[in-house]
């Protein structure tokens, strides 16, 4: 029920107001409230659902909130309590935010946090907390967006980098998202989580590359005797041949360099494992590249003919890796 948030800071509220009250006859009139609208909205005070509609602030807290006592109002009360700072409106529109995000009310959510950047647009914590709720919606663009502002406002803000990490991840866009991933490290580097995406990131990055390949029926397409000449023509070319090797030796020499680096500095053994993996896996999608490159401008027609017949199984969506 799209109000219940509301009905249910109205009974707390009133709850609260008949454990204070002294008088008998008002507090059994708060208490009959309290059921009237426990009927009204088909409530049951025992379910544990009700906890997901409990906002941090309670009904008074945020009316004063809102409406602050005058200097008047407090000088005729003497409550020196009163002449405190109200509560950070801005703050009170996140917690809102934070608490329809716990109940999945994505939409609404996004209503709230753009409320507190409208009011305090300075706060990095309201952007990337959008940007939450935007990837929920799979509104992945504009995740990215308001992680961006995010660390604009905050260069050391590693959460708002992961997040823009998981969003690029989500977009296919795995370079980004390991620039994204490489950048929260660099702030927190012990954070496993932010180690865990980066390598999903990778390996979705390589499965990308590879999934024409591994979707091909090697066999059949071996035994096809225009893309056997193809292939053994470009492969006897000496000129795509020294390009090919020139390649591979500028990846080994990066390599090799990376792995100095590595080694001169203090870093994990897995660390170093898995980023000579990820090296690895660059050049051989380097090299299946260019290959298909001189496929493509050799005998295009070809290609496109091998394209459209279908050499290959579906992949398997189940076993498809999906950030978390």
């Amino acid at each position: 029920m799209p109000n219940m948030t509301l009905v249910m800071s109205i009974i707390n509220f009133l709850k609260d107001e008949a454990r204070k009250e002294g008088n008998l006859d008002t507090k059994e009139s708060l208490e009959v409230a309290v059921q009237c609208l426990q009927t009204a909205y088909d409530i049951d005070p025992k379910s544990p659902t009700l906890a997901q509609y409990n906002i941090p602030l309670s009904l008074a807290d945020i009316f004063t909130s809102a409406f602050p006592p005058t200097e008047e109002e407090v000088d005729e009360k003497g409550d020196t309590t009163a002449s405190k700072e109200p509560l950070n409106k801005a703050e009170i529109m996140k917690n809102l935010g934070n608490n329809l995000m716990r109940s999945n009310q994505y939409s609404e959510a996004i209503r709230y946090y753009t409320a507190a950047i409208e009011i305090d647009g300075s706060n990095a914590v309201y952007f990337c907390n959008r940007a939450a709720a935007h990837s929920k919606l799979n509104d992945f663009a504009n995740a990215i967006l308001d992680c961006e502002k995010a660390v604009e406002i905050d260069p050391k803000y590693a959460k708002a980098f992961g997040r823009m990490g998981l969003a690029y991840t989500s977009l296919d866009q795995f370079e980004l998202a390991i620039r994204a991933f490489k950048a929260a490290l660099e702030i927190e580097p012990d954070n496993e989580s932010y180690h865990s995406n980066m390598k999903i990131a990778y390996e979705r990055k390589a499965s990308s590359g590879l999934t024409g390949l591994n979707s091909v029926d090697w066999q059949t397409l071996f035994s096809n005797p225009a893309f056997r000449n193809m292939a053994s023509t470009i492969m006897q070319d000496p000129s795509i041949i020294n390009a090919l090797s020139a390649r591979m030796s500028s990846s080994l020499s990066q390599a090799a360099a990376a792995s100095n680096r590595d080694t001169s500095e203090t870093s994990s053994p897995s660390a170093d494992s898995d980023a000579a993996g990820n090296r690895s896996l660059d050049m051989l999608l380097e090299a299946g590249q260019y290959l298909a490159q001189q496929m493509q401008a050799a005998n295009p027609d070809l290609v496109a003919q091998f394209r459209t017949t279908p050499y290959g199984t579906p992949p398997n969506e189940e076993n498809k890796d999906s950030p978390k």
